[in-house]
């Protein structure tokens, strides 16, 4: 199956028409996210397509009045969120688990990396998987523990439809267990392991509803009581450091800049020149 990228005219003219800029000449990052990149996909049978890119906005929607942040639309079964390089620094800092998910993915799961890009994995990826990941995780799970099997007055029908049949929501449930188990790997490891190839069996049993209730919630409960127990032992950072980050989010974006202004490209090393020497030769 051919899947769509982040150049579909779809998705381009769409973004196009909402920023008033070009998506293509600015991207940072382009990923599909989700079942696809979990191993989870079923090809004959795929709803949707999610994919994440991040850009880095042009002069006018990163300094006036109008600063690009976010957006996110469907087209047909596509469904892209697009951050500007700003708010996706802000989200990894905050060791956001989706996001922090486009750092650790396979290579066939990436459309675009920029050489910028490239260089976070290098140098920043092993220390923004902090201490901050496994919180968001564990605080994830245990709302998710809570809400698996109860309905509320704003769920919608298809939750509704898999509680009353499964005794719980598989869906929701498919995703506690992969998130367990990926902080458990994280602890173990220091990697956040997205692709499942090692459990996606699993997982679509699950998603299928193919657990028993009790099963799924001796599992969940075993995996999250791990987690707490060894975290303090793992060797990870308690959280990233901001100034790194803020510093590369700088030297990205003027680099950017300056090569937006000489026509150029984004295939840049974000360290391989003095910014202000370069910017004072232009300018004075």
């Amino acid at each position: 199956m051919k899947l769509p990228t982040v150049y579909d005219s779809r998705i381009t003219d769409r973004f196009e028409e909402e920023t008033k800029f070009s998506l293509v000449d600015n991207l940072f990052l382009a990923c599909y996210a989700g079942s696809l990149t979990y191993g989870t996909a079923e090809l004959d049978n795929l709803n949707d397509i999610d994919m994440y890119a991040v850009v880095i906005p042009p002069k006018d929607r990163l300094l006036g009045l109008h600063e690009f942040d976010n957006i996110e639309f469907s087209v047909d079964n596509i469904d892209i969120k697009i951050y500007s390089l700003k708010r996706y620094i802000e989200l990894l800092l905050k060791n956001n688990p989706n996001i922090l998910q486009t750092l650790w993915s396979r290579d066939e799961d990436y459309m675009y990396r920029s050489v910028a890009f490239k260089r976070l994995i290098t140098d920043y990826r092993k220390d923004l998987t902090t201490q901050k990941l496994i919180s968001s995780l564990i605080g994830y799970s245990t709302q998710q523990l809570k809400r698996v099997t109860n309905l509320s007055t704003n769920d919608g029908a298809k939750r509704k439809e898999l509680i009353t049949k499964y005794g719980y929501d598989t869906k929701m449930a498919y995703h506690l267990i992969r998130l367990l188990r990926m902080a458990n790997e994280v602890i173990e490891t220091g990697q956040l392991i997205i692709y499942r190839d090692s459990d996606a069996d699993e997982l679509m049993e699950i998603k299928h509803g193919e657990w028993a209730y009790q099963k799924l919630m001796d599992t969940a409960n075993g995996l999250l009581e791990r987690v707490i127990s060894k975290r303090d032992a793992a060797k990870l950072l308690d959280s990233p450091d901001e100034f790194l980050l803020n510093q590369f989010l700088i030297d990205t974006t003027m680099n950017h800049l300056l090569h937006s202004y000489y026509n150029g490209h984004l295939n840049f090393d974000p360290n391989s020149v003095n910014f202000n020497e370069r910017i004072h030769h232009h300018f004075n």
